[in-house]
This record gives structure tokens, C-alpha cells and sequence, in this order.
């Protein structure tokens, strides 16, 4: 008999193993169609149902949601919880968790943090990260100086914004109110690195609120001590002893000199972008100011008397290298020492200052006034966070009010 001879079991076995593929073909299509149906159904109820995002998320484009006003408690124990490592920060006793702030966080018509409505025309842009939107305070810098100065301000803030989506909001909610000047928030420490995505829509922006908001119910318990958490870090400043908690996230950037940071594809696509938004605003006749943002290392490390008490902080810490396609990468086999951190810490300050000195820009700098208030036993950031607190902001709208007093502008 041929050897290729087909018997009718092993017809129908092979019809059985066709039939089996078929239906992991199509399951394997409707979970991919159920997925992307899904996200897009997501997307629209987000975009027509704004007030389900979370607090300090803007929609991309212009809506009309009601405006909202939301009231709120801030303790210690909410400092960002994936920055919270047991391994690195103490948890806070239940009797040392105080209230740092009563906010009353008010959303115009387009979800960002401003009184509303918003009119046809006003003074002052605002573009920053969380800094500038200050969710844990009632009164950010912008609150403070629009009351003073009896302007209006359109506060565009937003958490995690990069430079791209700060000219996507310049363009589509500042630039037509015909503002007389753009304030532009620069944090070198995480706005000159790896800023190159750009979240095209709503559900992309509330990856990460969601999973903190998840992560903080999940939490319900604080972590253990442990042997090797270093912070509070006790730091002996010119005239006391302050027990900081910072720097999680902030070190890995000082470890980069200017050389480094100046030759970077990252420093140059920033360069770029910026160019780009003062480009923009100088064709609606605004003015642009540079607003630097000094951290809590940026303050509080030059200031250490004994810098060997910062030592522990190194332990967290990943040096940055140049790599070999001219972008910024992690070194995790580099090394880098506290006085390369201190000596580092004004590198970004200097590119910010210089640019803006480049390219006719006004630098507003409010490190003075915060390390003077240091000097002074004072603390202008948040306790168990890198943020500044309220003493912090009115630190800054005092030195944002100097500067654009003495500043010219058209």
C-alpha cells in the first residue's frame, strides 16, 4: 500500500487540528478587538465626562466640563508612594502624622487649576509640572501673584508635563487669550531628560495617577521599619540639625557635569522645544521669563557642614553617563561621590540661566530667597516630600513679583 496513503481517522484528525487553530485565531482577534474597543470606550468617557479624571489631569483639547471645586486634607504619610521605599524612608508613627495643608482645589472649563470661567483675555501663562500646580496647597505661586498684581492668570499646569505638551497647551489654551507674558517652569533634574513621549490621549495621562491611587488603597498598612532606611537623614546646616527626606529621585541628575549635560541630545532637544515655544509666544507679542526651579538637594546639599552626612543618600543613587548616541542613559556601574552631587547641583541652573540670557528671556531664580530662608530656620518644602510648601510659594510669587516689576516688557 502507498505510503502516503490518507486514513479516514487521520482525515478527521487533521480536520479536528484545523478547526482548533481557527477558533485560537478568532479568540485571539476578539480579545485584541474587545481591547482596543475597550480603550477607545474609555477615551470617550473621559473626554465627556471630565470630572471622573484625577485632580491635576487637563484634557488635551478643548471641552466643556462643569467646573469643579474639590476640598481635601494633605498629611505627611501622602508623600508619593512610589517614591516611598521602606528600604530607604521610615515609615511615619500614627502621632508624628500631622496635617500639612486644608486644600480647596477649584478646575475651570477645560480641567486645569483656575478659577473659571476663563476670559478672552488675561496677563499671564503659566506652564509647569506639579510644582506649579501645587495640589497640596489651596494657594500656588500663581494664586498668590495673580491677587497681588490684580491680573488674570491661566495656570496650565499639569503633573509629569513635558516641554512638548506645555506648547501643546501654550497653543491651544493660552497663545488665543492674548497674554502679555508666558512663565515657563524649568526643573533640569527631570524636564532636560528623556522628555521625548508625548501622551496623545486622556486615558495615557491617567496611567499613573491611577495606579497611585490604587497603590495608596492596596497600602492599607504602613511598611516595617527596616535596618537600612536612611531617611529622615539628620543633616547638620550653618546654625542646626534638620532630618531631611528627599533626593529619590532628584541625585541621579547630579551626578552630570556641564560638559556632559551641555553636549547631550538631551539638553539640545530641550534647547529645541523651548525655542520653539518662545518662537510662539513672541508672534502673539508676549514676553517669555524662565522660572528655575531649585529641590530640595539643590538647597539643602551645599548647605551641609559635614558633607560626610550625606553620604547614605548615595545608596539610591544611579550615575548618568553620556552614551555613545549622544543621549543621557543610567550608569548603574558608574560612581559618584557627595562632592561631585554639591559641586554638580548648579550645573542645570547655569544652562537655564545662560539660555535665557542667549535668547533675551528674563530668568526668574528664587534659590537665593530659599536658601536664605533656610539660613534663616525656616523650611520652604514639604516635610516628607521635594515640593515646596505654602511658606515655599510665597517664597517664589515674591520673587516672580521682583522680577517682573523690573522687567521690560512690551
Amino acid at each position: 500500500m502507498h505510503k502516503n496513503t490518507i486514513y479516514p481517522g487521520n482525515l478527521a484528525l487533521q480536520k479536528e487540528k484545523v478547526v482548533r487553530f481557527n477558533r485560537l485565531v478568532f479568540a485571539f482577534f476578539y480579545l485584541i478587538s474587545g481591547l482596543v474597543l475597550g480603550l477607545l470606550l474609555l477615551e470617550a468617557i473621559l473626554r465627556c465626562n471630565p470630572t471622573l479624571l484625577q485632580r491635576g489631569i487637563a484634557l488635551p483639547v478643548p471641552v466643556d466640563p462643569p467646573l469643579t471645586v474639590q476640598t481635601y486634607d494633605v498629611r505627611f504619610s501622602d508623600a508619593d508612594v512610589f517614591h516611598w521605599r521602606p528600604d530607604l524612608v521610615r515609615p511615619i508613627p500614627e502621632s508624628a502624622d500631622r496635617l500639612e495643608s486644608r486644600v480647596t482645589y477649584e478646575t475651570d472649563e477645560f480641567g486645569f487649576r483656575n478659577p473659571g470661567p476663563i476670559p478672552p483675555r488675561l496677563e499671564v501663562v503659566v506652564l509647569g509640572r506639579s510644582i506649579s500646580l501645587a495640589g497640596h496647597l489651596s494657594d500656588p505661586w500663581p494664586a498668590l501673584l495673580a491677587s497681588r498684581l490684580n491680573w488674570r492668570f491661566l495656570n496650565l499646569s499639569q503633573p509629569g508635563s513635558g516641554i512638548k505638551v506645555k506648547r501643546n497647551f501654550l497653543e491651544r489654551f493660552g497663545l488665543p487669550r492674548q497674554p502679555r507674558w508666558v512663565i515657563v517652569e524649568v526643573v533640569p533634574s527631570i524636564d532636560f531628560i528623556g522628555d521625548h513621549f508625548v501622551p496623545s490621549t486622556v486615558s495615557q495621562q491617567m496611567v499613573v495617577p491611577v495606579l497611585q491611587q490604587l497603590a495608596r488603597r492596596w497600602m492599607t498598612e504602613k511598611p516595617a521599619a527596616t535596618d537600612t532606611a536612611i531617611y529622615p537623614l539628620s543633616v547638620n546646616l550653618p546654625d542646626r540639625k534638620v532630618d531631611l527626606t528627599c533626593c529619590l529621585h532628584y541625585l541621579n541628575f547630579f551626578s552630570l557635569d556641564r560638559n556632559t549635560l551641555e553636549h547631550s541630545l538631551d539638553w539640545a532637544n530641550y534647547r529645541k522645544e523651548l525655542l520653539k515655544i518662545v518662537a510662539d509666544a513672541r508672534s502673539h507679542n508676549a514676553c517669555v521669563a524662565l522660572l528655575y526651579v531649585p529641590t530640595k538637594p539643590d538647597v539643602y546639599f551645599p548647605l551641609a557642614r559635614n558633607p560626610e552626612q550625606l553620604e547614605p543618600t548615595l545608596k539610591d543613587t544611579i550615575p548618568l553617563r553620556l552614551s555613545s548616541s549622544g543621549w543621557i542613559e543610567p550608569d548603574p556601574h558608574g560612581d559618584i561621590s557627595v562632592a561631585e552631587i554639591r559641586q554638580n547641583a548648579w550645573v542645570g541652573r547655569a544652562l537655564v540661566e545662560n539660555f535665557a540670557r542667549e535668547n533675551g528671556l528674563l530668568f526668574i531664580d528664587p534659590d537665593a530667597a530659599l536658601v536664605q530662608s533656610v539660613l534663616a530656620g525656616q523650611d520652604p518644602f514639604m516635610v516628607y516630600d521635594s515640593h515646596w510648601n505654602q511658606l515655599g510659594h510665597q517664597i517664589v510669587a515674591e520673587t516672580i513679583f521682583e522680577s517682573l516689576e523690573k522687567a521690560a516688557c512690551p
